[in-house]
């Protein structure tokens, strides 16, 4: 797993405790939920509170788990949509992490561009897994316009892996030494090496 995950996930959680929804009497939807009938109110704000705490310290499984649960009696807003995509990434449920994306995709440009961001890593990253280059490649290509400047040497390596995959060499080399340039320019010398293996690689094919 890329060191970028890493710096996003820190980044979402933050995102996360300032969005903390504190257990209080007020309308559900200061939850991200619409109430629907039948619900126990009390139980469904513990459970959310748990879930953001699970996710929060990493818990990514025990998370997803209490979202669904959500999921199933309430509607949950885009953001909350987007947390399960993340959860399900890391539990590698990758088919499922495609589809959340790919219905809310286009929902989540309101929001920050870095958190943006990190929903375009997941994305891109599963359909990689799923060796659907291509896809990934746009998926890739769009996370590199929001990320931070010291996660772009990140993406441009994913991007020219997917132009390897592709059949594209020339065009994967070319990605790989602008990835070298953002290492080097943040001192990175173990992404460093990695990239030059890559490159080394590709050099013999």
């Amino acid at each position: 797993m890329f060191r970028t995950t890493i710096i996003a996930l820190a980044f979402l959680t933050h995102v996360i405790s300032a969005k903390s929804l504190p257990i209080a009497p007020s309308p559900a939807q200061q939850h991200g939920l619409s109430m629907q009938q039948g619900s126990n109110q009390l139980d469904s704000k513990e459970q959310l509170s748990r879930a953001i705490e699970y996710f929060q310290s990493g818990k990514y499984h025990e998370a997803l788990l209490l979202f669904n649960i959500l999921s199933k009696e309430y509607t949950l807003n885009y953001r909350f949509q987007a947390y399960i995509g993340v959860c399900n990434f890391y539990d590698r449920n990758y088919e499922q992490t495609i589809a959340i994306f790919d219905s809310i995709m286009p929902r989540l440009d309101k929001f920050a561009p870095h958190e943006q961001s990190i929903y375009y890593y997941c994305a891109a990253e599963s359909n990689y897994q799923l060796k659907h280059y291509a896809e990934s490649l746009r998926l890739f290509e769009h996370q590199f316009l929001l990320c931070f400047n010291n996660e772009k040497g990140d993406a441009l390596l994913r991007i020219g892996l997917c132009h390897r995959q592709l059949g594209n060499i020339p065009t994967a080399q070319e990605y790989l030494q602008q990835a070298v340039a953002y290492y080097r320019r943040f001192n990175d010398s173990y992404k460093l090496k990695q990239v030059e293996r890559e490159m080394k690689y590709m050099s013999e094919e």
